[in-house]
């Protein structure tokens, strides 16, 4: 019989760990403008709206871990009739902070906290506060935005240190949904992996008092 020698040891293959889903650090929602709803919503259904229906718009960050490729978008509220579901399959939306204030005229920020920074594109919109901006200019190095102001139907406003800035023009977590204007809707971000998808009462909701905002006239030389 032939010798059979061994040399060391065979190693054993890593564990695959699976982790559940984590909760995006930041989230946002807001009432869709005009221009997301013309943008996004198929020609027809968007030629069949009154005016009468309102839309909101849900937006996260991408959690550090474990891997996310996107979220389901959770909304509804207890009164209405409404209820509480899943609407639709988000995209994280690239977000940032501010490192110092803006005032009314300023046109140039620094962003800290980054998340998919590496999405920003000049001619993007993105919202800080209720304000609505442009990408004018990306500095990926030293992370300086330069932006428009006061775009589509909003008005320059004085942002604070650590207000979040979102890219969400092409990132973001639709409800086709139509509310009426005065419902207060409750928007979460529930974020998917290969494990499944965050209970939504592990995510903090955010809530839109809907104003009817898609057929109102824009401010004076918008």
């Amino acid at each position: 019989l032939s010798a059979t020698t061994f040399v060391g040891s065979v190693p054993l293959p890593a564990p695959v760990t699976v982790s559940d889903p984590l909760p995006s650090q930041y989230t946002h929602a807001f009432e869709a403008p005009y221009v997301q709803l013309l943008r996004n919503m198929d020609a027809g259904d968007f030629g069949a709206l009154t005016g009468a229906e309102t839309f909101i718009v849900v937006l996260g960050v991408r959690p550090p871990a474990p891997p996310s490729s996107g979220y389901s978008v959770h909304t509804g509220s207890s009164a209405g009739g409404y209820g509480y579901s899943v609407k639709g399959l988000g995209a994280y939306s690239p977000m940032g902070t501010l490192v110092g204030a803006l005032t009314h005229f300023g046109t140039s920020a620094v962003l800290a906290n980054r998340y998919d920074a590496s999405a920003i594109s000049i001619g993007q919109a993105a919202l800080i506060g209720s304000e609505i901006v442009r990408v004018e200019a990306w500095n990926p190095t030293t992370f300086t935005l330069t932006i428009g102001r006061g775009c589509m139907d909003t008005i320059p406003a004085v942002h604070a240190i650590g207000s979040e800035v979102w890219f969400f023009q092409d990132f973001f977590g639709p409800d086709e949904t139509p509310y009426a204007e005065g419902d207060t809707i409750n928007g979460r971000v529930l974020p998917r992996t290969s494990s499944g998808v965050l209970a939504s009462a592990l995510a903090d909701p955010t809530a839109v008092l809907m104003a009817g905002r898609h057929p109102r006239p824009y401010p004076p030389g918008q």
